[in-house]
C-alpha cells in the first residue's frame, strides 16, 4: 500500500521544517539558505521533495528514516 501527502509549510528563521511521518516528528535539514520561504512538502512513501512554493523551484529531497528525528538531503 502507497501513501502520498503534501503540506504547505513557511520556512522559519533558523529552524528546518518539520513533519510527522509514521508517527514520528522529523526535522527537515533543507539549509539556512531557504530560510522565511513557502515551501509545499510532497510525500510518498520515505521519500519527500521540498520545492518552493511560489516558484516550483525544488530545495531539497529525502529519504525519510524514522528511526532519526533529523532528516538529511539525499545526494
Amino acid at each position: 500500500m502507497t501513501t502520498s501527502e503534501h503540506a504547505w509549510r513557511r520556512v522559519l528563521r533558523r529552524s528546518s521544517p518539520t513533519l510527522r511521518h509514521s508517527g514520528k516528528l522529523l526535522h527537515l535539514g533543507i539549509g539556512r539558505a531557504h530560510s522565511r520561504t513557502e515551501i509545499i512538502a510532497l510525500i510518498h512513501n520515505n521519500d519527500a521533495t521540498i520545492a518552493n512554493q511560489s516558484t516550483g523551484e525544488i530545495h531539497a529531497h529525502f529519504t525519510l528514516d524514522p528511526t532519526r528525528g533529523y532528516q538529511r538531503k539525499s545526494g
